[in-house]
């Protein structure tokens, strides 16, 4: 049986870690809501929480017969902001270039050469939000200022004819 966060979580261990301030940050990945994301954010105790990649929570169609899960995914690439009061311009020149967009070329990498994910029609959405958080007319949900890229994309999970799932490849970034 396809277990879309399962799946996804072997194939983001792959990931290079991410160098901020000339320092490697190994890529966090869990899923979830929102409340669950707060909660993710404050059991961390360490300093790195990020950069984080969280799947929200979504619906699948599955397909038995033709043993594969479809899923509109949409994931979360975020960093804590280190500018939270600066404008778009030096936030993009800094934290979007150096760590988010090269992070979002490693995701998309992963997802097309895992052997066990397809985006199907090759096509995506990206929203790049700077000083990034949920809120609505009264309340802020997010515990942390953070800088994003929402990706979304229909993916197709795979799994063998008898229902074990497939190897995941070795990925080369």
């Amino acid at each position: 049986m396809i277990v879309v966060e399962t799946v996804l979580r072997e194939i983001f261990t792959q990931l290079p870690q991410a160098t901020i301030d000339s320092k490697q940050y190994p890529i966090r990945f869990s899923w979830g809501s929102q409340k669950d994301c707060n909660l993710h954010i404050a059991s961390i105790k360490s300093t790195n929480k990020y950069p984080l990649i969280w799947l929200v929570q979504g619906i699948e169609e599955g397909d038995f017969a033709n043993h594969k899960v479809e899923r509109n995914i949409r994931l979360l690439i975020a960093k804590n902001s280190q500018i939270p009061t600066s404008t778009n311009p030096p936030v993009w020149d800094s934290e979007f270039e150096n760590v988010l967009n090269p992070l979002l070329k490693n995701v998309i990498t992963a997802l097309t050469k895992s052997g066990v994910t397809t985006i199907i029609g090759s096509t995506y959405k990206i929203e790049r939000r700077a000083n990034y958080s949920e809120t609505d007319d009264k309340k802020t949900y997010t515990i942390d200022n953070w800088n994003v890229i929402v990706f979304e994309a229909k993916v197709r999970f795979e799994e063998k004819a008898d229902g074990t799932p497939l190897c995941i490849n070795t990925i080369r970034f």
